[in-house]
């Protein structure tokens, strides 16, 4: 060990030094007896004491020492370790009033967790070791599960002051999902397209031409009702063609111009079998009657 190497342990002993020295000056300063004799009075001693329990001296490395309510020095002191890789002594921590870190700063040492298993992160349950009572081990939840309490008399060999709280992994009800910490399940974000959406838009304007279409052929058809070609094409079955038509553009515009509902899903639902069954009904007929007539001929 090099000369420089004991000046981190040797502080204590050097002030001590130092203040029995600072003493004698100040006290020889003073005309005390103990200079002059050599047989030291119990005056005498008291007081060196004074001056060493009353007074601040510099002591090691041009630092102020004192005694602590004249008893004891301050806890002042340096932690060291000697490196393998540097052949030298380095500085851990030093304490001197407050405590100064240098090498755990550095290297960011993790301290030992106190348990014999690792906390469960996010979206991870806690279940018990069932050969060690302070052990537990994490099962990791899906996506659309929450981490949630379970009842402790499940294990009732699990201590309950000593071991964390025993959690298990449950779906969320339809029409929820996890939060972000996976704790609690939140509804889902209502998505819809409404008519501030340029596709929806579009769609309402294309809408709107056809029936602005289908309703001038209805009014012609309704001018010409009597007319022989009106009544050869069969006047029934074109009604309902129309009406089927008029229908499967004018729920688009419905589902769009208002928010979801309950009577708007259910129309959602029935409304394109519904127009698309009507239209093949009525063609349909027609195709029956043409059948029939040339059966006849």
């Amino acid at each position: 060990m090099h000369a420089s190497d004991a000046l981190y342990y040797v502080q204590n002993t050097a002030n001590s030094l130092y203040a029995v020295a600072e003493a004698l000056k100040r006290c020889s300063k003073q005309n005390c007896s103990l200079i002059s004799k050599s047989t030291p009075e119990n005056g005498t001693m008291n007081d060196l004491l004074y001056y060493l329990k009353n007074f601040q001296y510099m002591g090691f490395g041009n630092g102020t020492f004192d005694f602590f309510k004249g008893i004891d020095g301050y806890p002042r002191y340096t932690i060291i370790s000697y490196s393998t890789k540097y052949l030298r002594w380095e500085i851990l921590a030093q304490y001197d009033g407050t405590l100064t870190s240098h090498v755990l700063n550095r290297t960011r040492a993790k301290h030992p967790y106190s348990h014999c298993s690792e906390p469960c992160g996010l979206g991870q349950a806690r279940r018990p070791d069932r050969k060690n009572k302070c052990c537990w081990s994490c099962l990791n939840c899906t996506s659309d599960q929450i981490v949630t309490s379970l009842a402790s008399g499940n294990y009732p060999d699990v201590d309950k002051d000593a071991f964390p709280p025993i959690t298990m992994c449950r779906f969320c009800d339809p029409g929820k999902r996890p939060n972000q910490n996976k704790t609690i399940c939140s509804d889902l974000p209502l998505i819809y397209m409404n008519i501030e959406n340029g596709f929806a838009i579009t769609v309402v304007v294309l809408c709107i031409l056809a029936l602005m279409i289908t309703t001038l052929t209805c009014l012609i058809y309704t001018i010409h009702w009597n007319t022989p070609v009106v009544r050869a094409s069969g006047r029934e079955t074109t009604t309902v063609l129309l009406l089927a038509i008029f229908l499967s553009y004018i729920f688009p515009i419905v589902f769009i111009w208002d928010k979801p509902r309950l009577p708007i899903c259910v129309v959602a639902v029935i409304a394109p079998g519904l127009c698309s069954a009507i239209s093949y009904a009525a063609i349909y007929a027609r195709i029956t009657r043409i059948d029939r007539l040339f059966r006849v001929s």
